[in-house]
């Protein structure tokens, strides 16, 4: 008997010996390789579960673009100094938020908040405004946005911008290669003109604009680009659908980065300047 017993605990002890073997190798994990989260996704996280961003902005993905604008701080704007009725705006910001609402007249018009680096205003956008910039009104884009104060009785919360204009930001990387190719378009052309050319080169004198018709969302946003970039080049439209010309109020700054907008608007073959 005796001998049986010590068998058996012989037995006993092989077996739990043999069990630390066992558990190392069930616990053998592979992890499956997974991207890290983007700068976007990781501000949006921040935002979601802090209610604010800690590690950046998303206007930051922005900001190449935004320095080729003349834009103001919206806490700049809400300061007692920009605090005017009437008073022209220009800001560069995030939608954080978007409410749109049918007038009586059955039309819609939107009220939305843009928020920079430092604050955030409300934006109204009438229902002729609405139209022509609809398809930018969504939360998190990235917009530049024109207009004028309207201060209800100088108190820094009844202050909005009553929007005229709007033109969404262009990611930094695509903006570096838009301007490499505006780069490598002014280098070519320089070199042309290096060329003896018996023809003499002036100034354009009008820019012409051809787009589908007026209510087209090409005119639309064209009309948006002269109205921001205000200069003193006479703007023609042309409306193919009438065959007509369309002088237009405002003049535009015809610079490189301008035209080039323009151009990957509407393509190079209906912007023509002369």
């Amino acid at each position: 008997i005796q001998n049986k017993d010590r068998n058996n605990i012989a037995g006993q002890l092989d077996m739990f010996s043999m069990m630390p073997e066992m558990q190392s190798t069930s616990l053998r994990f592979s992890y499956p390789e997974i991207e890290d989260f983007s700068i976007k996704e990781k501000l949006l996280l921040e935002k979601e579960c802090s209610g604010m961003y800690f590690s950046g902005h998303l206007l930051d993905s922005y900001e190449k673009h935004v320095k080729s604008l003349t834009a103001m701080n919206i806490a700049q704007i809400l300061g007692e100094e920009y605090r005017q009725e009437k008073q022209e705006v220009a800001v560069c910001g995030i939608v954080s938020s978007v409410t749109v609402k049918t007038t009586r007249k059955n039309e819609k018009m939107a009220f939305f908040t843009i928020e920079d680096r430092y604050a955030q205003i409300e934006c109204l956008a009438f229902p002729s405004q609405y139209r022509a910039i609809a398809h930018h009104l969504r939360t998190e884009a990235p917009l530049f946005v024109k207009g004028n104060l309207s201060v209800r009785d100088g108190e820094e919360n009844d202050i909005k911008i009553l929007v005229s204009n709007v033109i969404e930001l262009t990611e930094n990387r695509k903006f570096e290669e838009r301007a490499k190719e505006l780069a490598v378009q002014s280098s070519k052309k320089e070199a042309s003109e290096i060329q003896p050319n018996p023809t003499v080169k002036t100034s354009p004198t009008k820019v012409f604009l051809r787009v589908p018709d007026r209510e087209s969302l090409a005119y639309q946003k064209a009309k948006n680009l002269v109205d921001i970039f205000e200069g003193s080049l006479p703007v023609i439209f042309y409306d193919t659908a009438q065959r007509s010309y369309l002088p237009y109020s405002h003049g535009l700054d015809a610079t490189e980065f301008v035209i080039g907008e323009l151009i990957a608007l509407l393509g190079k073959e209906n912007v023509v300047l002369r």
